[in-house]
């Protein structure tokens, strides 16, 4: 009857046997868990560290080139891309920086044929969808064929005249460049979920709101060429009540037009033209060009890294600006992480050399460094340590559970040989 309570060779009872096992494997399932949480947030941190980098080396470029632009004549904002040419259409007037959408297939790899409004990849049936906002340079007598995309990481750009706290306009806009969150819903969607489109059959895009951005820089163009008055004016002359219009492209690059009826007759006329408004993401400028080519390969200004951490996995590696990050937002903000930090900086560098050119030494620490990358994923990401809590006090107490009862079962096994 009481077979269940009697001990195995190993000194277990059923019972005890049976809670160490129960224990244990929810604390496996419990550990398994927390990283599955740990990997997905470190995720998401790698990739905000990629697009913030890319933020600075744009905002690094757009910096570079301000002198050009300060010789400009004219500048005016627009809220529509088709202001910008497109294709084989040539503007010797005016150069262009703006943000231009771009689509993919969601079932391949394959790019989005916009005129053809289907994938590029042959017999493939994916859908169009937006997969983010790149920076472009578009320079004076150039097509779009010829614009320069200034990254390869999604970052959406913002360009609006500068005012005084007065409400003083100067001639000047403040480019902010800025990286979205990777769950950014970019296509608006309406209560079924069905993507938006407007009357011309395009897919109406979310303008981003302070939430969806967690990084951003200013970049201010100064036009003094510009200025006619000690108050100065408007980038778009609203002050005098002059507002500059452009022409409206359609995606072959020619002028869009409409059809009318006149006298009985049908006649082409221009679409509307689009106005100058005091917020977009197209700045028109009439300048020889928005940036030289010589500055278009500019590299951003890195952090002082972790020595150890930069040896063995590279540089550019989503770890070391996930450890960066980590000494900076928490170390070096008490006393006690400081002296750590000051400590580590001493010791590592020759440790980092020695490891530097050996392969198993570097594959070594990046195990060794693993749990401190999980701890820094933690304490820098509040929704995945809130996720992991109740996990981890289920691994604590599961472990002390199964390290109780494996206590008793050796104070028993050493008191029966006594």
């Amino acid at each position: 009857m009481f077979k269940f309570l009697s001990k195995n060779k190993k000194g277990f009872t059923i019972v005890e046997l049976v809670i160490v096992l129960f224990l244990l494997s929810f604390g496996v399932l419990a550990l398994a868990n927390m990283f599955k949480v740990t990997y997905r947030a470190f995720q998401k941190s790698e990739e905000r560290s990629i697009k913030q980098e890319a933020v600075k080396t744009v905002a690094d470029m757009l910096q570079k080139g301000s002198t050009g632009v300060a010789k400009a004549q004219t500048a005016d904002v627009f809220d529509t891309i088709e202001v910008v040419p497109t294709a084989e259409t040539v503007d010797d007037s005016y150069s262009y920086l703006f943000s231009l959408p771009s689509y993919a297939c969601d079932k391949c790899e394959g790019n989005w044929n916009n005129e053809t409004d289907s994938c590029n990849t042959a017999d493939c049936t994916g859908s169009k969808e937006m997969n983010g906002y790149f920076v472009c340079i578009q320079d004076k007598g150039k097509n779009r064929n010829s614009a320069r995309q200034l990254s390869d990481v999604p970052i959406y750009l913002s360009i609006e005249p500068y005012i005084e706290d007065d409400g003083t306009y100067y001639s000047a806009v403040t480019v902010t460049i800025a990286a979205l969150e990777t769950d950014f819903k970019y296509e608006k969607t309406d209560a079924e979920g069905k993507v938006v489109k407007d009357e011309k059959g395009n897919v109406v895009l979310n303008e981003p709101k302070s939430d969806d951005i967690y990084y951003s820089l200013d970049v201010m163009y100064h036009f003094p060429n510009m200025a006619t008055s000690n108050t100065g004016v408007t980038v778009n002359h609203l002050a005098k009540g002059i507002v500059s219009t452009a022409t409206k492209y359609d995606s072959n690059g020619n002028p869009q037009v409409e059809i009318k009826q006149e006298d009985g007759k049908q006649i082409e006329v221009p679409v509307e033209p689009a106005v100058a408004t005091d917020k977009g993401n197209v700045l028109r400028v009439f300048c020889d060009s928005i940036i030289g080519a010589d500055v278009t390969n500019g590299e951003p200004t890195l952090p002082t890294l972790c020595f150890i951490a930069t040896a063995s996995y590279g540089h550019d590696s989503g770890e070391v600006g996930l450890l960066c990050k980590f000494r900076d937002e928490c170390l070096l903000t008490n006393p006690l992480g400081t002296a750590f930090v000051n400590a580590y900086y001493k010791l590592s560098p020759p440790i980092a050399e020695f490891i530097s050119d050996s392969e198993p030494l570097k594959a070594a620490v990046r195990v060794a460094l693993k749990p401190l990358v999980a701890i820094a994923t933690n304490a820098l990401d509040e929704d995945a340590a809130k996720e992991n809590a109740p996990w981890f006090i289920m691994f604590m107490l599961c472990g002390a559970g199964a390290t109780a009862t494996l206590i008793k079962v050796s104070k028993r096994r050493t008191k029966n040989k006594e």
